[in-house]
Formats: C-alpha cells, sequence, structure tokens
C-alpha cells in the first residue's frame, strides 16, 4: 500500500519494527530539536552538548519539585505530555509495520507546551537562581537553533541530481539509496527520467 508517495507498507508483512536503539533515542532526540531546532547538530560544539546537559538537569529539578510540592499539577504534566510522548515513539512506531513513514520531532510536540510551561512556573517551585538560570539557558538555545535556521544552506538540488547522474554514468551503479522523503522534491529538479529506474527509497521493503 503506497500512501502519497512516502510510504511504502506491506499490510501482508508478519513483522513489525519492533524495540530497537534507534527508537530508544529518538524522544530523547526529538526533545533536543525542541529545544535547538532541526539545524543544529549535538556534535556541533562542546557547549551545545553542556547547554542540552544543563537544561536536561534543570527540567529534572524542576519536575521533583513540582512532584513534592503540587503532586496534582505533576501528575497532570505526566498524563498530558510525558506518558504520550513516550508513547508515540516506544509503543506506536516499534509496532508498525515495514514501510510506514518513521516518527519525527513533529509527531511529538504535544510535549512542547509542557516545557514552556515549565519556563513560566520555575519560579514557583524553584530559587530565583535556578529559576533564571533555566530561563537563560533555554533562551540562549532557542537563539542558537534561530541563528542556525537562518544562516543555513539549502539543498542545491541541481547540484544533486548532476552527482547522481554523473555516478550512475561513470560509476557503473547498480542502485542509489535516497530518503524517502526526498522523493517528490528530487522528482520536481530531475528531468531524466531513466534516473528513477536506478534510485531506492529508503520506505522501500
Amino acid at each position: 500500500m503506497n500512501i502519497t508517495g512516502h510510504a511504502n507498507i506491506d499490510m501482508a508483512s508478519v513483522n513489525t519494527r519492533g524495540f530497537t536503539l534507534s527508537i530508544l533515542i529518538k524522544p530523547f532526540y526529538a526533545f533536543y530539536q525542541m529545544v535547538f531546532g532541526y539545524n543544529v547538530a549535538p556534535s556541533e560544539s562542546i557547549l551545545i552538548i553542556l547547554l542540552f546537559f544543563i537544561i536536561s538537569l534543570l527540567i529534572v529539578n524542576i519536575l521533583y519539585n513540582i512532584f513534592w510540592q503540587d503532586k496534582k499539577l505533576f501528575m497532570e504534566y505526566l498524563s498530558i505530555g510525558l506518558i504520550p510522548f513516550l508513547f508515540i515513539y516506544f509503543f506506536l512506531e516499534a509496532i508498525s509495520l515495514p514501510g510506514f513513514t518513521q516518527l519525527e520531532t513533529k509527531h511529538g510536540m504535544l510535549i512542547y507546551p509542557i516545557i514552556l510551561a515549565l519556563v513560566v512556573k520555575a519560579p514557583k517551585y524553584v530559587s530565583p537562581l535556578i529559576s533564571y538560570l533555566f530561563i537563560g539557558v533555554v533562551f540562549i538555545s532557542q537563539l542558537i537553533g534561530m541563528q542556525s535556521t537562518y544562516t543555513k544552506n539549502n539543498t542545491d538540488w541541481n547540484l544533486v541530481i548532476d552527482k547522481v547522474d554523473n555516478f550512475l554514468k561513470y560509476e557503473n551503479s547498480q542502485k542509489i539509496l535516497m530518503d524517502g522523503r526526498s522523493m517528490e522534491t528530487f522528482n520536481f529538479y530531475n528531468q531524466n527520467l531513466e534516473i528513477n529506474k536506478m534510485i531506492s527509497y529508503t520506505w522501500e521493503p
């Protein structure tokens, strides 16, 4: 079953993706991207890793204080944000069929309002120093993400098409594996229909 050209699901398959290392990492990376955006790699700078580590520790500290001071609010955050967020990645993707669209950060955005709520609620549940530190590092991280987004170099698809064409012509390659999410964009720029026969996509079984 092909859905909008982005997924090729084998409905006859008796296998599911299962619980893998990539699925285990995904919610943490999704949280990272909510803080820094899509265009900042964790390995880009030691400062990025340090900021993310500080933010994670401060969030745990704030949630710990909320738990002891206002259990009702803690349970609301847990049931509305954290549990559904983990459920999406650890359960829904784990039981999905091969070829099903892989979940990304945008599919777990329901936890983002909880992060914003913690920024607003921080002064009430932790000391002024910790609350100011938390708000400051979150603000700096968001600015870093915005700066990276505005200064990033967009993909030169004409160059990609030329490289693929030359590779298939001179390297005697059998096939090229391409990210399934790039299919529509690649087809838009590609004028050589013969190349399509040599491309396989990541969502294909």
